[in-house]
C-alpha cells in the first residue's frame, strides 16, 4: 500500500524548506484569516516557492470565487474545504478550475462517518477525516477513534482520495496507517517544537514513517523520538505490539484532555484500586539503620496488591 505525506500549516518559507528536505507530497498552506497558523495569501507565495511538495491551500468557509481567485493566483494544485461549505458551494469550487478539492469532515461522537463523506462522495475529489474540536477546524492535536472509520469512509466515498489527520505524530503513524489504511496521512501540530514552527527532526521522523507504514515494514526506534523518556529508555517489545501501542498513546493524550474520564480514573482510584495508598512510619527499621524518619508507602494494599492496576484500569477505561 503506497500512502503519500501530507504536512499542514506551514507558516514560513523556512519551515517550506524542511517540508521540502523531508521529502512530504503535499504541503498545505491555511489561506483563510483568523487561525493559528493563517498566513497572509500575499506572503504564501514565497512560502509555497520554497518546497517543491505538491501546494494545498486551506480555507474555511470562504467565499467560492475568493477561493477560485486565490487558487489560480498561487497555483494550487489541491483545494481544502476545511469548514461547513455545502455541496454546491465545493462542486463550484472544483468546477472553477483544474485544482483537486479536498472535503474535511470532522469525526464526532453519533456522526455517521459514512453518510458524512457520502454527502460529499460526488463533488469532491477526496474527503478529508479529521478530529471534532468546537474551537478549531484543525491543528488541535486531537486523535479520533479509528477502529472501523477507515473503512466506513471508504465505503462511501469508493476510489476518491482518502486523507486521515488529526493527532498525527511521527510515533503514531504507523498504527494510524495500520487502522485507517489511508491514501494521505496528513500532521500538522505534531512535528512542530512550538506552535507553528516546524521541528526539521520531527518532519523527517513523520515522512519516514510513512514511507515505512506505506512499504508494510514497522519502525521500531529505540528512543522515542519525542524524547519523553530523556536519553534513556525505549520500548522492548515485539515489533507486533507496536501498532497497539502506538494507537493506545494516540487515545490516552485524547482521552487526558477530557475532564469526564479524568474524573472516571479517579472515581476508580479512590472506591476501586484504594488510592490514596498509606504511609507507614517504620519505626523499628530507623532504630535498627540508624536513620530516619522513614516511611513505607504502602502499595501493596492497592486492590490486587499491585501498582499495574493502574494501568489495567486506565486502559479498560479507555
Amino acid at each position: 500500500m503506497s500512502v503519500l505525506a501530507k504536512v499542514c500549516g506551514v507558516m514560513t518559507p523556512r519551515d517550506a524548506q524542511i517540508v521540502d528536505g523531508a521529502g512530504a507530497d503535499f504541503m498545505g498552506v491555511i489561506l483563510s484569516a483568523g487561525f493559528g497558523r493563517s498566513v497572509d495569501p500575499g506572503r504564501a507565495g514565497e512560502v509555497y516557492a520554497a518546497s517543491g511538495a505538491r501546494r494545498v491551500g486551506v480555507f474555511v468557509d470562504a467565499a467560492p470565487g475568493v477561493v477560485a481567485e486565490l487558487a489560480r493566483e498561487l497555483a494550487l494544485e489541491v483545494v481544502q474545504l476545511s469548514g461547513g461549505e455545502p455541496p454546491w458551494a465545493v462542486a463550484e469550487i472544483a468546477a472553477a478550475g483544474p485544482w483537486r478539492v479536498w472535503k474535511v469532515i470532522h469525526a464526532r461522537s453519533g456522526l455517521s462517518m459514512a453518510g458524512a463523506a457520502a454527502r460529499y462522495a460526488e463533488v469532491a475529489d477526496g474527503i478529508l477525516v479529521d478530529a471534532w474540536d468546537s474551537a478549531s477546524p484543525g491543528g488541535t492535536g486531537r486523535t479520533f477513534a479509528w477502529a472501523g472509520t477507515g473503512a466506513e469512509v471508504r465505503g462511501a466515498i469508493g476510489s476518491a482520495t482518502f486523507v486521515a489527520a488529526g493527532g498525527m505524530t511521527p510515533e503514531n503513524a504507523g498504527a494510524a496507517i495500520a487502522a485507517l489504511s489511508p491514501d494521505v496521512l496528513d500532521v500538522s501540530s505534531g512535528v512542530e517544537s512550538s506552535p507553528g514552527v516546524k521541528d526539521p527532526a520531527r518532519t523527517d521522523a513523520y515522512v519516514a514513517a510513512v514511507r515505512a507504514a506505506g512499504a508494510g515494514v514497522v519502525m521500531t526506534p529505540s528512543t522515542p523520538v519525542d524524547g519523553r523518556f530523556g536519553p534513556f529508555g525505549g520500548r522492548y517489545v515485539p515489533e507486533t505490539l507496536i501498532p497497539a501501542l502506538d494507537e493506545l498513546a494516540a487515545a490516552y493524550e485524547e482521552a487526558s484532555a477530557d475532564p469526564a474520564f479524568l474524573s472516571e480514573v479517579d472515581r476508580l482510584a479512590a472506591d476501586y484500586v484504594g488510592r490514596p495508598t498509606p504511609l507507614y512510619r517504620a519505626r523499628r527499621f530507623e532504630t535498627v539503620a540508624g536513620v530516619g524518619p522513614v516511611y513505607l508507602k504502602r502499595e501493596d494494599l492497592n486492590h490486587t496488591g499491585a501498582h499495574k492496576i493502574n494501568n489495567t484500569v486506565g486502559q479498560a477505561l479507555l
